[in-house]
């Protein structure tokens, strides 16, 4: 009967502390927000606040309290700002002034080092390109012969003067002079040129009649 009573006891005990160490966390959340306003300067941090909490606990367990547990927990949450401004004017200009060529960078040998490469490159694309023009066929067609305007108004006067249209040749010499045509201001002279007026005969005509002349008077001077 005691070895039965002791088996029983023990059991007891070794469920209550088995019991015991489980332990179960929980998740906590928490939220806390802060309306202010700071000056904070290029790449700099301002502490805005924050919150600490703390806590501890114990607990015993079992007959004659045999088992005990103790537990402590610590939270911190905390705000803060920092501030990183982008001078765009600022990156422009830095970048810019980065991409400076080669040339502008080197001074004594390797200024004429990088002069005697810059030249040996030129000449050797010249000369590649020399090449692939001599070995490509002419694709290139022959320039059509231009069309001379000035002489074609000139006929064109010409060929309305022919007609009896005189503003109209007027207007095709002045053209044909505005192309360069030396001969339009010619014919333009002789359009310009005022017409002269017919010759009178002095021959009587056919069947009109004959002008008279009247009779000069003689005077006789006599002498006493």
């Amino acid at each position: 009967m005691t070895r039965l009573v002791i088996a029983l006891l023990a059991m007891l005990l070794f469920s209550q502390t088995a019991s015991g160490q489980v332990a179960v966390q929980l998740p906590v959340q928490g939220r806390f927000s802060v309306n202010t306003s700071v000056s904070v300067p290029d790449r700099g941090t301002a502490h805005l606040g924050s919150i600490g909490r703390a806590g501890e606990s114990r607990s015993s367990f079992g007959p004659f309290y045999r088992g005990s547990s103790i537990g402590l927990f610590r939270d911190h949450s905390g705000v803060s700002t920092s501030v990183f401004i982008q001078d765009l004017r600022e990156m422009d200009r830095m970048i810019l002034e980065g991409n400076t060529p080669a040339s502008q960078k080197l001074t004594g040998r390797g200024m004429q080092a990088y002069t005697r490469f810059m030249a040996r490159d030129r000449a050797l694309k010249a000369r590649r390109a020399m090449l692939a023009k001599s070995k490509s066929p002419s694709t290139t067609k022959p320039a059509a012969p231009k069309e001379d305007k000035g002489l074609k108004f000139l006929q064109l006067g010409r060929r309305a003067i022919q007609r009896g249209k005189a503003t109209v040749a007027r207007m095709h010499f002045k053209m044909a002079l505005k192309y360069g045509s030396p001969a339009a201001a010619t014919e333009l002279a002789k359009l310009d040129k005022p017409a002269q007026a017919p010759l009178v005969s002095s021959k009587p005509l056919v069947g009109a009649p004959a002008p008279t002349v009247a009779p000069k008077k003689s005077q006789v001077v006599s002498s006493k």
